[in-house]
């Protein structure tokens, strides 16, 4: 007959130091895992960080390049918005229907400003702001940001409106029907202003209609004044910002 001997089931109750030790090793296992794991989030938070703001200097320099055209092409346009407005101020009741015509072609000029708002754009949609280590950093780009959107695309916005009262009022004072066919003009500027009709231009002894007219220009010459103040003084704060990333972040 077999004799099963059965294990001893009864263990040596353990000292409360191997509990404390056994605790005391799982607790550093999951401390340094959360701090290991909070520190590689810093690390990428950082990385995205730098490539937010290495974006953000390439897109205030394209917005610098392209104020200088845009400062550029407005102070032009002031040139060609006075001398149409002495033209007709000097000249009322015996104006030449094609100098004003003329001068009403090159006085049409329109230069939109192409905002680069791609980082910042990002930044905001994605609540990445908080990814820029200096606060005053962020609120410098904000600062800006508003600058741009709320004065100098706001005022540029109601030049275009001006510019279309303009055109709209200008059909009341040229006479579109007495146009030879396009074909006859062709496509040359030269050709252009040649053989255009003597009767061009109507109610060239109406001064009323003509100081309307003059108003309509004299308001728009203002908003182009406005637009190259802001334009200027928004290429100072992107150069300004520029240099508040080259500090905070040396060597991109």
């Amino acid at each position: 007959m077999e004799v099963h001997h059965h294990p001893d089931l009864h263990h040596n109750k353990k000292h409360w130091k191997e509990y404390f030790l056994e605790f005391l090793m799982i607790f550093l296992a999951v401390t340094l895992g959360f701090f290991a794991e909070n520190m590689r989030e810093n690390i990428a938070d950082n990385q995205r960080g730098r490539q937010f703001i290495k974006s953000l200097a390439q897109d205030l320099r394209a917005d610098t390049a392209t104020l200088n055209g845009f400062i550029a092409g407005w102070s032009g346009q002031m040139v060609y918005e006075d001398s149409f407005v002495n033209l007709i101020r000097h000249n009322l009741g015996h104006l030449d229907p094609h100098e004003f015509y003329r001068q009403i072609n090159f006085n049409m000029g329109y230069n939109p400003f192409q905002y680069h708002s791609r980082t910042i754009d990002q930044l905001k949609s994605s609540g990445s702001f908080r990814l820029i280590a200096k606060q005053s950093l962020s609120d410098s780009i904000m600062e800006y940001d508003n600058l741009v959107r709320n004065a100098l695309l706001d005022v540029e916005k109601k030049l275009s409106d001006a510019l279309d009262k303009q055109t709209t009022f200008q059909h009341q004072l040229i006479d579109y029907t007495a146009f030879p066919s396009a074909d006859s003009l062709g496509y040359a500027a030269e050709n252009h202003f040649k053989n255009l009709p003597d009767r061009l231009l109507v109610n060239v002894n109406d001064e009323v209609k003509l100081n309307e007219f003059l108003g309509i220009l004299w308001d728009k010459r203002q908003l182009i004044s406005a637009e190259i103040f802001l334009a200027k003084i928004v290429r100072e704060n992107a150069i300004s910002l520029l240099k508040q990333i080259e500090k905070e972040y040396p060597g991109g």
